[in-house]
């Protein structure tokens, strides 16, 4: 029998997937009690029932866990799609972290079949038997997981605006928009389009606009455009989106995996409509804080992102050897197609088990304490 989750587990600061750490602690009532959901099938004819052992954690920054629940479900029918509530109390996550303004927390899922009360060898295809996500409580406010399934493109529609709204939890200074624009069909890098931001859709009520904007391709993969603005005191909703100036849609990138729909909105003819074309998330960030996060980053020394990764190609297990002197705090593993595979947190020196993940090339993402991009190396997993 297949036991498998079918969907990623749901954020615990619904609706948002991202957002400042400050503005959480502000204002943390809405997300006080949270409900992970997570669906799983039993994707196999078999008409045996099986029992299934349940491990749902949450990691602080620094590798330690400080909540956790299991449980075991009986019976599950083939074929059948169930699914798995796992609450959590959102309080417990101030005191475990630290005291910076900013942090990652780490989800894991697990499942595994059991005959009777013996666990066994998690099914025969192991990979989908984990779901992680990681949360990254930075500078911005996210409704995506940080991938583009597709892109977004108002069509045949000259001078249409699309734009996302964002209950902010505290009064802040707005300090730039990121934006994905994917490259689909015709390159569309020269059409123009104006960003706006609003107080208010209905009446329009434009708290800032900047024209002759184009989207802008990235080199890297799901790699977000930054648009920088002059200060913008913000609080309560805004809502944050632009107004393109030819027919031509701009590709911007649209999250299949999560579902955002009642704070999108699109207007092609004077009429402001929810999105409902298919569930998703504009790739639409809002950048707050401090009036330095933009005028640039700190050297950081050559033998504080020396890392090694051995061995490469490898099969079971790498091992990352990072020096005593070294600022990489953690390191994630994307595919070729620019997928998060899994986050882990390290210091120095540590085991990662690559059993699970299929064969294929893979790229190692290392990043320091302050959270930036310090090193990426490639990596080989053959089984």
């Amino acid at each position: 029998a297949e036991i498998a989750y079918v969907n990623r587990v749901t954020s615990i600061i619904q609706p948002f997937t991202s957002m400042p750490w400050i503005h959480l602690k502000a204002n943390q009532s809405p997300y006080n009690l949270t409900t992970l959901d997570t669906r799983y099938r039993n994707t196999s004819n078999t008409t045996t029932f099986f029992n299934i052992n349940f491990r749902d954690e949450i990691f602080k920054q620094d590798g330690v866990s400080f909540f956790l629940d299991s449980a075991t479900n009986s019976d599950i029918l083939p074929f059948a799609l169930n699914y798995r509530q796992t609450f959590i109390s959102f309080v417990t996550l101030q005191e475990p972290l630290p005291p910076k303004d900013s942090t990652v927390i780490t989800s894991t899922h697990m499942l595994s079949k059991l005959i009777g009360n013996v666990a066994t060898v998690p099914d025969n295809i192991r990979t989908n038997d984990s779901v992680v996500f990681r949360y990254e409580f930075y500078n911005y406010y996210s409704y995506d997981d940080g991938t583009a399934e597709i892109g977004y493109d108002l069509v045949s529609a000259p001078g249409g605006k699309l734009a996302m709204r964002f209950d902010l939890a505290q009064a802040d200074t707005l300090r730039a928009v990121r934006m994905l624009f994917v490259k689909q069909n015709l390159n569309v890098s020269n059409n123009l389009f104006t960003l706006k931001i609003w107080s208010s859709l209905s009446p329009e009520t434009i708290l800032y606009q900047q024209a002759n904007l184009k989207p802008v391709y990235t080199d890297s993969v799901n790699g977000m455009a930054t648009f920088v603005i002059p200060a913008l005191p913000v609080s309560g909703t805004i809502y944050v989106g632009f107004q393109q100036n030819g027919p031509d849609g701009l590709h911007l990138g649209y999250d299949r995996n999560t579902k955002s729909n009642a704070y999108m909105s699109y207007n092609v003819n004077g009429t402001w409509n929810q999105v409902a074309v298919a569930n998703g998330s504009f790739m639409i960030r809002i950048v707050m804080g401090d009036s330095n996060l933009f005028v640039g980053l700190n050297e950081t020394p050559q033998n504080q992102t020396d890392v090694l990764v051995f061995p490469n190609p490898a099969s079971d297990y790498i091992q990352c050897d990072l020096g005593p002197n070294s600022s990489i705090r953690s390191v994630s593993l994307y595919d070729a197609a620019g997928r998060l595979i899994f986050n882990r947190v390290g210091r120095e020196q540590f085991r990662i088990d690559i059993s699970n993940v299929p064969n294929g090339f893979y790229l190692l993402h290392f990043y320091n304490e302050d959270h930036q991009l310090a090193v990426t190396k490639k990596l080989m997993i053959n089984h």
